[in-house]
């Protein structure tokens, strides 16, 4: 195991346990009475989900000695789009309705911020660069638009809705209407796909950036220890 990979280890085991603790914390804590399985409806639960398991995966490679490939790639991106998405959503439209103390509280921030921001800096570090395509942001897309499709479609029956902004019901419970839950999710839904092109723009400009330097690293390099 190799210097980046004796630091990436420890740093993918502490950003999937910042993810579950907070998930585990919020599942003793339901809200508004809501059971510990009916928290999985709301995207912040299944978001954070997706890293602690995109960033366990990153720890089983890196023990059996394997360099996470395209696949894993994809999914950690996947993964960093849905919580970023989360925590957005979260400052924009629910941080003023929703603060609360104690351990609550600390979930909240687990789940809304400290995951997020952690899981931003492990993949700026230590992710894999050039492995994503231009057809990523739309794949990752597919996943905020079908949670939307199955909460509209489970509110209807069960009259339960994860979050105010996806709610046909009258202000301020909802938005009023399936027309204005439409024309909401199509702007949301246009600029999560800038932020997932903006997402993989980083990932090119990154990977552009070390093939400059490494092209610039002298063929003799007196800071080179390595063998002939």
């Amino acid at each position: 195991m190799n210097k980046a990979s004796a630091f990436r280890l420890p740093a993918s085991l502490l950003i999937a346990a910042m993810a579950a603790g907070g998930i585990v914390i919020q599942m003793t804590l339901p809200i508004a009475g809501r059971s510990a399985f009916g928290m999985w409806r709301y995207f912040t639960v299944q978001s954070n989900a997706l890293v602690a398991l995109a960033a366990a995966l990153d720890a089983l490679a890196l023990v059996r000695g394997r360099r996470p490939g395209t696949r894993l790639a994809l999914f950690r991106g996947l993964a960093l789009f849905a919580i970023t998405v989360t925590s957005t959503m979260f400052a924009l439209f629910l941080s003023r309705l929703w603060n609360p103390p104690g351990m609550a509280g600390l979930a909240n921030s687990l789940l809304h911020a400290w995951t997020p921001l952690a899981f931003w800096a492990y993949w700026l570090v230590f992710g894999e660069r050039g492995l994503l395509k231009p057809t990523a942001p739309a794949l990752w897309l597919g996943y905020p638009l079908a949670y939307l499709a199955g909460s509209l479609l489970v509110g209807s029956v069960s009259g339960f809705y994860p979050y105010w902004f996806i709610n046909p019901a009258p202000p301020p419970d909802g938005l009023g209407s399936y027309g204005h839950v439409a024309l909401f999710s199509l702007g949301s839904a246009a600029a999560f796909l800038v932020l997932g092109y903006a997402l993989w723009g980083v990932d090119r400009f990154l990977a552009a950036a070390a093939v400059r330097l490494v092209a610039r690293k002298p063929e003799n390099d007196p800071r080179d220890t390595s063998s002939p």
